[in-house]
């Protein structure tokens, strides 16, 4: 389903759920199965074309931030190592968390872009400082069902940026993609000068939250591939 995209002023429009690293939909109180108990190893490999050398230094990087998203999406009893080739990631996790939704958490770059409407790149993760799944208050008070959000707070200089491309591109639509997915396609509809935008459009509270989650967890510097 196409989703249907507005920014919003963020401040009179949504409620902030949690701040920073957002509980994720993964925990589970029930009792493991058999299955369940025996761990599972995901090897990862940098995407990159084999002439560019990754260093230990940024592998480690890497781990780091996979080491937060896990825990952002309250997942348990894991571990990340580097290989000792320095060439690999292997991320060991209990059978119950091996899912698709885990892999992609894992793989995404988390390259967060806003475009122009003919595709430049006018602002990055690099001007983004916090990232929150909302609730869209406009549609609870009309007593539909709560629409959920994420909420995007900009740096100093980011404010001042999205401000100028919201003057810019005045009653036009821009794109916000992470990766190479397109969340948004909003129509603006007046300058923004808060600092604050929304990607609103058909997200449940966990869809939400895993978007804010990759966005504070940090950008990878890299792809990266399953490779067992």
């Amino acid at each position: 389903m196409k989703r249907t995209i507005t920014v919003l002023l963020a401040v009179l429009l949504t409620a902030i759920l949690f701040a920073g690293c957002q509980g994720g939909s993964q925990s589970s109180t029930s009792e493991p199965t058999e299955a369940e108990i025996v761990n599972t190893m995901i090897t990862l490999e940098p995407a990159v074309d084999s002439y560019q050398k990754i260093d230990e230094g940024t592998l480690r990087l890497v781990k780091a931030i996979l080491e937060t998203r896990l825990e952002c999406e309250d997942i348990s009893g894991y571990s990340v190592s580097v290989d000792a080739d320095k060439t690999q990631l292997q991320v060991v996790l209990p059978g119950q968390y091996d899912t698709p939704e885990t892999r992609s958490l894992l793989t995404a770059e988390g390259h967060i872009t806003i475009q122009s409407p003919d595709g430049k790149v006018l602002m990055d993760n690099e001007d983004i400082i916090a990232a929150a799944p909302s609730v869209d208050l406009s549609t609870v008070n009309d007593g539909d069902p709560a629409k959920y959000v994420v909420l995007l707070t900009f740096s100093d200089e980011g404010t001042e940026k999205f401000a100028e491309i919201t003057g810019e591109y005045l009653n036009q639509s821009i794109s916000i993609y992470m990766d190479d997915e397109l969340l948004t396609e909003p129509t603006i509809q007046s300058p923004i000068t808060d600092g604050q935008a929304q990607i609103t459009g058909e997200f449940t509270a966990e869809e939400a939250t895993r978007i804010a989650n990759l966005i504070d967890a940090s950008r990878l510097p890299f792809p990266l591939a399953v490779v067992g």
